[in-house]
């Protein structure tokens, strides 16, 4: 279990630490030899490599068909977690696909569940 996101690895890794996740996949802010941030960012994109069309700075459909592949779990097996359209290309590509609280509409479109409630534990059901 992990997370994937376009936000920041400062966020992510802190998250995956303390809720002993297997990994966190962001954007990682750039540090120079005295660890103060230079303003610079590296991404790690992915999107060039499968033809995706989403073109974000965190191809979320690569990182989860990367993170699947790693962990040796069918794409028939995955389920993510999104709620907005940067989240649609995962969405689509998962075993399962939940909009949380959707920002936009396409998610509640393109979701195999929606979900209105800021309650995480409303995912347990479609998880077991």
């Amino acid at each position: 279990m992990g997370i994937i996101s376009d936000s920041y690895t400062l966020a992510c890794d802190y998250l995956r630490k303390k809720m002993d996740l297997d990994f966190s996949v962001a954007n990682v802010l750039q540090s120079d030899e005295n660890h103060s941030l230079t303003g610079g960012v590296s991404m790690p994109l992915g999107w060039e490599k499968i033809g995706c069309n989403c073109k974000l700075s965190v191809c979320k459909r690569y990182q989860l068909e990367r993170m699947a592949q790693k962990f040796n779990i069918h794409l028939s097996n995955t389920i993510v977690v999104g709620d907005t359209v940067s989240d649609l290309c995962m969405i689509e590509r998962a075993g399962l696909g939940i909009a949380m609280m959707p920002k936009d509409d396409i998610i509640k479109e393109k979701s195999d569940k929606v979900i209105t409630s800021p309650d995480l534990s409303t995912i347990v059901p479609f998880v077991i």
